[in-house]
């Protein structure tokens, strides 16, 4: 159904798009174009940031003060309608792909994350994500950064913590989504064996050059360590299949050793993308409304089309939504 093009849809867009706008902001806004679609290439037209938030050394909280009022200084100076897209998009990013300063052994690296959204808002999904993979205050945050395959020698010991949430914030979602949107607890996207060996095989992150993750394969699992205690190496099997190449190392970008290729490939009942159906709904909820809404998986559904059909590209998923 067309959308007529008035003030009142003007003033409604920049307030889910952006941060709305004062009567004045709304009619230049309304006046400057003549379709709902000319509105939307305006707020999407925001091109990459490389700005960043000051990220001093000290982790204490008049440092963390003085990033929060910066960021908030850039919302609040945000007076063009693109440029408040892209911190609403920011902030979005910030909640997804959540990290915390209290983990960090520098502000520096909350800054620089900061700065990879900035960057990625309204890129490539897959490639934002093998990004964060390796992004330091995220290898702090998570664990990561201790994640080695084995602590003997002889026994499997990752830490589960980025592979679990990996799974059920970053891509796949807890379960299935019902028809109202929700989650629906009686299809899970993972089992437990999956965080565990999702946790093996995201193994070797565990230094930081240049202010960025460096994958150490010593420590990575590989499949060469006992698993199950009772002797001998256990091979890694995420989702059914066995692969001790499984990483995310960029040797194997792309090939069905890629943690990523494997996430970014599972379907749900209906044939659906996993990861376009759970990160479509994220957004739906972050720019219209939360579910659970009758019918609403068949929107997201649509939607998740679009997004898979571009090769998980954000503008075109944004643009449709």
């Amino acid at each position: 159904m067309a959308v007529t093009w008035d003030y009142p849809n003007a003033a409604h867009l920049l307030r889910r798009a952006a941060f709305g706008g004062t009567p004045g902001e709304i009619q230049a806004f309304h006046d400057r174009h003549a379709s709902v679609a000319s509105a939307v290439d305006e707020l999407l037209s925001f091109r990459p940031s490389k700005r960043k938030p000051p990220g001093p050394r000290d982790v204490d909280d008049p440092n963390r003060l003085k990033m929060q009022r910066w960021w908030l200084k850039e919302m609040a100076r945000a007076l063009d309608p693109a440029t408040a897209c892209r911190e609403k998009l920011v902030l979005y990013w910030h909640n997804h792909l959540c990290s915390g300063a209290s983990k960090q052994p520098t502000l520096k690296y909350m800054s620089l994350q900061n700065q990879l959204f900035r960057l990625n808002a309204r890129g490539n999904f897959r490639t934002l994500m093998r990004l964060f993979t390796r992004d330091a205050a995220n290898l702090y945050y998570l664990d990561g950064i201790v994640n080695v395959a084995s602590t003997d020698g002889v026994h499997v010991s990752a830490n589960e913590n980025f592979g679990r949430e990996l799974m059920e914030l970053y891509t796949l979602g807890r379960s299935q989504l019902a028809a109202d949107g929700d989650f629906d607890p009686t299809k899970p996207t993972y089992t437990e064996n999956d965080v565990h060996n999702m946790a093996r095989a995201c193994t070797g992150w565990t230094s930081i050059e240049r202010n960025v993750g460096v994958w150490n394969q010593a420590d990575w699992d590989g499949g060469q360590y006992d698993d199950n205690g009772v002797g001998g190496p256990d091979p890694v099997v995420i989702f059914g299949q066995t692969n001790n190449q499984f990483r995310i190392d960029d040797t194997v970008a792309g090939t069905g050793s890629d943690v990523l290729q494997l996430l970014f490939g599972r379907l749900d009942a209906q044939g659906n993308n996993q990861v376009a159906m759970f990160v479509t709904r994220k957004l739906w909820t972050w720019y219209a409304y939360p579910p659970p809404v009758a019918g609403l998986k068949a929107t997201l559904a649509g939607l998740a089309a679009t997004f898979v059909a571009n090769d998980f590209e954000i503008t075109p998923l944004l643009r449709a939504m």
